[in-house]
């Protein structure tokens, strides 16, 4: 719909601007109104033709009759003013002339206003086409299943077909929102594996350095523990002072040597120091025993076998010399241990001289 242009007021028809010839007119309904373009006419002036060369006027009175009169511009004029006329007889067309009063009120302003909206209607009647045209291809969009410029491969800024499997190709994601492909996937899969492995590689060194460790500490090639593991956590013996390393060390050994001294029921044996162990008294034939227990047992052994003799012959050496410094009375001795009668030989002398009587329960024996 576009708007009319409207004309400055000319109350004494002196702006030849106003002065409107060859108006078309079409659609021509019987007495209905029709509204001429430039608002305001003054009666006297109007002339209605049935062709555009003018040569056949139409009647005012017969043919058309004015309408709609304009009292404010009839009576700042002093001429009658109309706006519209009403066809009173069967036209398809016509051509009007007339002299426009014009408007009271700026027409130029008014006339920018009304090209802002007719120039708006426009662009509203484009935006009107264009979006039919939109709203027809996407209804095409939506039916076609191979819409315009889409691909099944990877490309930017394209639409993604579906290949003839029903799978949708995707490129490498690069932002954490990006979909995956199956590559991606496997790599990033084979990736975790390596870093995994590599971990696990890591691992499986430590532990056996840590079992090596403790292999060598098993063997006595190193102590199981050392004044070193009982220092407090994150203590650092490069940067203390020597009072406070003497310090920590005093209180590492007091803990070291408690746990190594322990003789607690079901308890695994550390060995101390030494690399001996630590142990209480025997109670069972197959208890190990300490050094304690052994040294009181063989001293009570020793006692035994001394039994009371002089200090200066309770020692196998002293026997040794004393036996050896009187030789001439063991010799004697010997000689007559040699000339000794056996049991034997006095059984058979004793046989040989006695004489035996029994008489009832009594036995008489005479040599």
């Amino acid at each position: 719909m576009e708007l009319k242009n409207l004309l400055n007021a000319d109350t004494l028809m002196q702006n030849h601007k106003n002065k409107v010839t060859g108006e078309h007119v079409t659609n021509i309904v019987l007495n209905k109104n029709y509204f001429v373009a430039h608002s305001i006419y003054f009666a006297e002036t109007l002339r209605v033709f049935k062709d555009k060369a003018k040569t056949q006027q139409l009647i005012e009175g017969v043919n058309y009759i004015f309408s709609e009169i304009d009292s404010i511009a009839s009576e700042m004029s002093n001429k009658d003013c109309y706006r519209a006329i009403v066809f009173l007889t069967p036209i398809t067309e016509a051509y009007i002339d007339y002299w426009s009063y014009g408007d009271i009120i700026s027409a130029e302003t008014l006339n920018d206003l009304i090209v802002e909206i007719n120039t708006g209607v426009e662009t509203l009647n484009e935006l009107s086409q264009q979006l039919t045209t939109l709203n027809k291809n996407l209804n095409l969009h939506i039916q076609n299943k191979a819409a315009h410029g889409a691909s099944v491969s990877p490309q930017k800024n394209t639409l993604a077909l579906r290949n003839d499997k029903g799978i949708i190709k995707t490129a490498t994601p690069q932002e954490f929102n990006d979909a995956v492909n199956l590559g991606s996937q496997t790599q990033a899969i084979q990736t975790v594996k390596t870093e995994l492995q590599d971990s696990i590689n890591e691992a499986r060194t430590e532990i056996l350095n840590e079992i090596d460790i403790v292999d060598k500490r098993l063997k006595i090639k190193e102590p199981v523990l050392k004044v070193e593991d009982f220092y407090p956590e994150g203590f650092d013996p490069l940067s203390a002072t020597p009072e406070e390393l003497e310090e920590v060390n005093q209180n590492a050994t007091i803990a070291l040597n408690a746990l190594t001294e322990s003789t607690q029921n079901y308890h695994n044996v550390v060995r101390n120091k030494n690399a001996s162990i630590t142990v209480p008294e025997a109670v069972d034939d197959t208890d190990a025993i300490n050094k304690q227990t052994l040294i009181a047992t063989i001293n009570s052994r020793i006692a035994e076998l001394i039994n009371n003799a002089p200090e200066e012959l309770d020692t196998l050496k002293e026997l040794a010399d004393a036996l050896q410094n009187n030789e001439t009375a063991i010799a004697a001795i010997n000689t007559a241990l040699a000339n000794r009668y056996t049991k034997e030989e006095c059984d058979n002398k004793f046989l040989q001289k006695a004489q035996f009587t029994l008489t009832g329960t009594t036995l008489e024996i005479n040599f």
